[in-house]
């Protein structure tokens, strides 16, 4: 790869080749394995296979050679690995499922799917030589809309796959003792959100109070108030071979919007050798109403901040998801300017500039007062972004700049949320081509690209009352951290 000015910073990314959905994320020997949806031959969608890439500290990437290369007629579509000791006999490193997806083109180059399956590739030692299974597929329904298996190690040697079944919105749940047979369990089918095609299924567990809850995560590639493609999420339990949303959420919207921004999608969590280490996942930093545009704008294709996942008790008692950026992101900055107790006036008062594009800014508000609170993030004299906190802090509203690369979306993005205590906390992270914002202890994410590079920026913003505290850092260069996960 030829060396690339003003690249991004703590984004895996690529220029040169197409990337979109996270695939395969595992960790094997202290190192974390990500694949992608990849064209190794252009920066267009099509061709697609699995690219590859590990990492230390999730920050820092070392690219692999590719590794599922597509076929004539067959795509190697999404899917999910797992670390393997001989499960299959074949002293395989690493397992991968993913959907194999026969298709054709017609005489109007209309891109046309026959037959989607799931099958299995294998890794030799080095993880980077793979070859398919000899019994692929290893399960297939005869249809053209199934799809982006996930599989996940259960108690007793048994495991479980998620599969949707995109067009029909329903997440499938089979189960296994060899990997190679599967049963299918029970199907999932609960959810008021019913447009576009289901995809991406991830089941996540997470502890809160002692009690074990799990996640489903579904992503879904249209019909979102956003514009485009999204994310939600179900909290529930999982139970034999069965998954049922709590209670709660039935009673009004039985799901939630995973991330309010407009460029998250097909987020996968990371499968383990130790199962007591914590839920982190990694998502698609785009929109599939824009993303085969960026490449003709020289822009690259990019993975999000990895984010630690919990769960949250409101104050109305509900739980909510979070997503926290890793630690390893934070200590890759240096805490420039620190201001406590700040009084901000009503004008707008500079916190900085020529401010690198690559940064992190917190801010905490005190919730005791009624008062807004406004953050602007510009350069030339062109707002990117702009944040703002309505009177009773309950409300958030994200603006990005208009341009023709968006005009089949929206770029006002808001949400309106309970407060988890008495003080709100603000986080972004830019980083040259896009920003990641979190808020009220995590549990509200907004993940939004730019139509152009950014850097020498300007940040200022504006209150009717007392900040809390304030800081900009800036990005700092070190040795990769290696994670305790």
């Amino acid at each position: 790869m030829k060396a690339i000015k003003n690249k991004p910073k703590v984004h895996y990314f690529q220029f040169e080749n197409w990337m979109n959905d996270p695939n395969g994320l595992v960790v094997k020997d202290g190192i974390y394995h990500l694949f992608y949806q990849a064209n190794p031959d252009s920066k267009y969608w099509g061709n697609i296979g699995w690219g590859h890439a590990t990492s230390e500290d999730l920050i820092t990437w070392q690219d692999r050679p590719h590794a599922l290369n597509a076929s004539k007629n067959q795509m190697i579509f999404s899917g999910s690995a797992i670390s393997s000791d001989n499960l299959l006999g074949y002293q395989e490193e690493l397992i991968a499922f993913y959907t194999a997806c026969d298709y054709e083109v017609s005489d109007t180059e209309e891109f046309i799917v026959k037959k989607q399956s799931q099958c299995i590739a294998i890794s030799d030692k080095s993880g980077n030589i793979w070859k398919h299974f000899e019994k692929n597929p290893v399960l297939d329904i005869d249809s053209s809309e199934f799809r982006d298996p996930k599989v996940i190690k259960l108690a007793n040697n048994s495991w479980l796959m998620l599969v949707s079944r995109a067009r029909e919105h329903a997440i499938d749940f089979y189960m296994s003792s060899n990997l190679v047979s599967w049963n299918l369990y029970s199907s999932f089918t609960d959810c008021n959100f019913r447009r576009g095609a289901w995809e991406c299924p991830d089941l996540i567990p997470l502890s809160f109070d002692g009690i074990t809850k799990h996640v489903l995560i579904i992503s879904v590639d249209d019909g979102f108030q956003s514009g485009g493609s999204g994310v939600i999420y179900i909290i529930g339990q999982f139970e034999n071979g069965h998954f049922i949303p709590d209670n709660a959420q039935k009673l009004s919207q039985n799901y939630v919007v995973l991330d309010k921004g407009s460029d998250f999608f097909a987020p996968q969590s990371f499968s383990y050798e130790v199962k007591s280490r914590s839920a982190v996942i990694l998502g698609w930093l785009n929109n599939w109403q824009y993303a085969k545009l960026m490449p003709s704008k020289g822009l690259p294709m990019l993975q999000s901040v990895p984010r630690e996942l919990g769960l949250v008790k409101s104050q109305s008692g509900a739980l909510l998801l979070s997503q926290t950026p890793i630690n390893s992101v934070f200590e890759y900055f240096n805490s420039s300017h620190v201001c406590k107790a700040a009084s901000i006036e009503k004008q707008f008062s500079e916190i900085g500039k020529g401010i690198n594009g690559c940064f992190m800014f917190t801010v905490q508000l005190n919730l005791e007062k009624s008062a807004g609170y406004e953050l602007n993030i510009s350069m030339e004299r062109e707002t990117l972004l702009k944040i703002v906190i309505d009177e009773e802090k309950n409300k958030i509203f994200i603006e990005r700049t208009d341009n023709d690369l968006f005009e089949n979306t929206l770029n006002l993005f808001e949400s309106s949320f309970t407060p988890i205590n008495d003080i709100l906390d603000i986080v972004v992270i830019g980083d040259y081509y896009s920003f990641e914002v979190f808020i009220n202890k995590n549990t509200e994410a907004f993940s939004i690209r730019s139509y152009r590079y950014f850097d020498n920026l300007i940040l200022s913003h504006k209150t009717l009352q007392k900040v809390s505290r304030y800081i900009y850092q800036d990005l700092k260069t070190h040795l990769p951290v290696k994670l305790k996960y």
